[in-house]
């Protein structure tokens, strides 16, 4: 299983982001970190994923490593400053790259970026400890807010972050992505089960059904994502593998369901949902 980072990283990070304007306004958190720390998810997930507010279709890979050195240089003057704050000797970007590879242009860009940090001044990069970040370029985003949330070394930071029925759709497409993106996404069952069974009253089913459809007419290749699409067999056997798993991953107190009743709770909810 991979290396959960530290919070402090985590936090560092994410608070270096805040102090730049054009990172800050331009890349929106999301995902399993994006729950957390801004929705109250119990679940802790290794990667940090963003989306870009700003459309990046078929963009040449010159343009987007011109872009991934900019965000670079940016992110390390922050993280320079950020780091003894969090009382990191060393917080740095030491390695990035541009995915998928060998694609020119590339029709969903995506920046990955390795943060090494050490509290020890006697080390030197690359460092085994990494926050990893995920830029996604040509993601849908349909709702976004800025959220303030205690760091505990740094009071509280704002995070740029998506709603939370915008990160619901994009978990439900995510979802039905695994078997053409040979994936498996445990994670988003859990998360749609806990968000859905314990706030339910916190989701608009109208925004979500309306925001799944955006976000999937390009990735998906179809023109309406459809209630059937959820059943597929191997929609629910990949969904599985790995699901206990997550059980590492929540805090005492937190009890893993059963994946069968988590899946069958995910399929009662995009029944509800006003899908073809």
């Amino acid at each position: 299983m991979p290396h959960l980072p530290d919070d402090d990283a985590i936090y560092a990070v994410l608070h270096a982001l805040s102090l730049d304007r054009t990172l800050h306004e331009q890349f929106v958190l999301k995902g399993g970190n994006a729950l957390r720390l801004a929705y109250k998810s119990p679940r802790s997930s290794v990667d940090v994923d963003f989306s870009s507010t700003e459309a990046f279709p078929d963009q040449p890979d010159a343009t987007t490593q011109a872009l991934l050195k900019d965000v670079e240089a940016r992110l390390n003057r922050v993280l320079e400053e950020v780091a003894p704050i969090y009382d990191f000797a060393s917080l740095v970007i030491q390695s990035t790259d541009v995915h998928p590879g060998n694609h020119d242009p590339r029709a969903f860009p995506a920046l990955e970026i390795k943060v090494g940090y050490s509290e020890l001044d006697d080390r030197d990069p690359p460092f085994s400890d990494v926050v990893k970040l995920e830029i996604t370029l040509n993601e849908v985003v349909c709702a976004d807010e800025y959220v303030s949330v205690d760091s505990g070394r740094a009071g509280n930071v704002d995070l740029h972050v998506s709603g939370l029925d915008d990160i619901i759709a994009e978990k439900l497409r995510s979802l039905l992505q695994q078997v053409t993106r040979n994936r498996n996404r445990p994670g988003d069952v859990y998360d749609i089960w806990f968000f859905t069974t314990r706030v339910g009253a916190a989701l608009s089913a109208d925004n979500i059904a309306t925001y799944l459809q955006k976000k999937s007419h390009d990735r998906l290749g179809v023109d309406q994502v459809t209630h059937d699409m959820f059943t597929d067999p191997e929609v629910r056997k990949r969904a599985s593998v790995g699901y206990d798993d997550i059980a590492s991953r929540l805090p005492d107190g937190e009890t893993l369901p059963p994946f069968e009743d988590a899946f069958d709770q995910v399929i009662q909810f995009v029944e509800a949902l006003d899908l073809p």
